[in-house]
């Protein structure tokens, strides 16, 4: 992921060229020799799904219909039935492949908490049982009579019951003195802790809370109150507040606004507090202003 990122932000990449897609090829359909393969091969094989848009998320819906329509339908099946083996074999290192790499960049990226490791702990013990004593699952319910499909199905079915049970929903309200930032930073810490978000999504919520906590203490305003709620892929952060609104973020903000009128430094503070949000609004709900912040989790 660390790569993606940091080839996706490099000012030289615009689009994807053959050159580019040609290379990215090699270490999907050729079998690497034992070593390691080129830094610049793995670049790009990384880029490739990210510029070619298979990785977004109405082409997972998409695929998700097709396997689908394709377990319903006994024709279909049959054609993955009669395959040779070899090619059994090759789509069956693959797909290992691609779930070994996405697991572990998931352990590394993100904590697992109680809940997540309940999910997970469930799923390999259904595979494993699955794997060693499969004569009853296959007298039970032979349509699922393999470890990858009893696991899948048992952690999807126990990540939807303990879904509900995960409380998604913390609110704060502290009065803008002097410890205020410091309040503001040990509740969202607790926050991201217990909802297990990604570092980099605590760092920049954190810091754009910090930054505008300041900003209001600067303004004169005496108390902030904040909710945040944990939705599915992403967390929104609600800020309420009376008094006179937060002016708009600019579209192009320079250090030598620093140097400026006051609302020039608010512009700018603002800037720098929603600059990693994924959404920014501002509105006013019943005399209260309410600012709305999203981060991609």
């Amino acid at each position: 992921m660390r790569v993606i990122c940091s080839s996706l932000s490099s000012r030289s990449f615009s689009r994807l060229s053959r050159e580019t897609f040609n290379r990215a090829i090699v270490p999907y359909t050729v079998v690497p020799l034992p070593g390691r393969l080129p830094r610049s091969l793995l670049r790009d094989a990384n880029v490739t799904p990210v510029a070619t848009g298979t990785l977004a998320r109405p082409i997972v819906w998409i695929g998700s219909g097709m396997l689908v329509l394709v377990a319903l339908c006994p024709k279909l099946t049959m054609l993955f039935v009669v395959l040779p083996e070899p090619v059994k074999a090759a789509m069956l290192f693959f797909s290992a492949g691609f779930i070994m790499a996405q697991s572990s960049q998931l352990v590394t990226a993100r904590l697992l908490d109680t809940r997540r490791t309940l999910i997970v702990s469930v799923g390999l013990c259904t595979g494993i049982a699955v794997a060693v004593a499969p004569d009853a699952f296959i007298a039970a319910v032979p349509v699922l009579a393999s470890p990858l499909a009893v696991g899948a199905v048992c952690s999807f079915a126990m990540n939807l019951v303990t879904l509900p049970l995960v409380a998604r929903y913390s609110t704060l309200a502290v009065p803008l003195d002097t410890d205020a930032l410091e309040a503001i930073s040990n509740w969202f810490r607790g926050v991201a802790g217990s909802w297990a978000l990604k570092p980099q999504t605590e760092v920049a919520a954190e810091q754009a809370l910090c930054e505008l906590g300041d900003l209001l203490v600067d303004r004169g305003h005496d108390k902030l109150a904040l909710t945040a709620r944990l939705a599915e892929d992403r967390v929104e952060i609600t800020l309420r507040f009376s008094g006179a609104p937060l002016p708009d973020p600019p579209k192009f903000a320079s250090a030598q606004d620093l140097m400026g009128e006051d609302e020039e430094r608010h512009r700018f503070s603002v800037w720098l507090a929603t600059r990693q949000a994924q959404g920014f609004r501002q509105r006013l709900v019943d005399g209260v202003n309410e600012v709305w912040l999203a981060f991609e989790d």
